[in-house]
C-alpha cells in the first residue's frame, strides 16, 4: 500500500502542474493489472471523495479527474479512439 500511495502522490502532483511524472508509461506500468472500466471509475470516485474531505473544491476536483481521465486508455490497455 506505501507503493501506491506513492504512486498516486506523484500521480497528484504531476497532474495539479508540480512534478512531472518520471516512472513508467502507464500502458506498462498496469500492462499486467487486468484493469477495467468498472476499476478506473472506482479509483475516480474514491479520489474525488478523498480531496472533497480534504476541502478540494469541486471545480478543482474536477480539474483533476479531467486530467485523470485522459490516462483512462493507456491504464485499460486499450487503443484511444479517433474522430473520423
Amino acid at each position: 500500500m506505501d507503493r501506491q500511495r506513492t504512486m498516486q502522490t506523484k500521480f497528484l502532483m504531476h497532474v495539479t502542474g508540480g512534478t512531472p511524472y518520471n516512472g513508467a508509461s502507464m500502458r506498462k506500468a498496469h500492462s499486467r493489472m487486468r484493469l477495467t472500466d468498472e476499476h478506473f471509475n472506482v479509483v475516480l470516485s474514491t479520489l474525488a471523495a478523498a480531496l472533497r474531505e480534504c476541502g478540494v473544491a469541486d471545480v478543482h476536483i474536477a480539474q483533476i479527474a479531467a486530467v485523470a481521465e485522459t490516462t483512462r486508455d493507456d491504464v485499460l490497455g486499450r487503443t484511444p479512439a479517433t474522430d473520423e
